[in-house]
């Protein structure tokens, strides 16, 4: 389970920076996962619970922004969304294509106190 792993940085990355701006408590954590980022949401919440147990972090309200993915055909130019990364382009059936969005994580914004 990766998601155990990305908590871990999460969570050393959050402490660091609150600490270094001298706060004693966070508050509030915002996430951007996309969604076709690979990551699951509800054992990366499970992983992120047992961590911050007794921590600056516990009781933090973590909110979590999920991009959709979104692809550009590299045949035909044709922008559409996708579920996985293995959907063709739907108007000329290619596999090439580039990432657009959807495969985001990252650590947004940060509220402590």
């Amino acid at each position: 389970m990766h998601e155990f792993s990305l908590a871990t940085e999460i969570v050393e990355i959050v402490k660091k920076s609150a600490l270094n701006a001298g706060k004693e408590k966070v508050t509030a954590i915002q996430l951007e996962i996309g969604e076709i980022s690979g990551v699951e949401e509800p054992a990366l919440m499970t992983a992120l619970d047992s961590l911050t147990e007794n921590t600056i972090m516990q009781n933090a309200v973590i909110a979590v922004d999920r991009p959709k993915g979104m692809a550009r055909c590299k045949e035909c130019q044709t922008q559409f969304e996708m579920n996985d990364l293995f959907e063709l382009c739907p108007n000329c059936n290619s596999y090439f294509k580039d990432i657009v969005s959807g495969k985001e994580f990252n650590i947004l914004s940060i509220e402590a106190e």
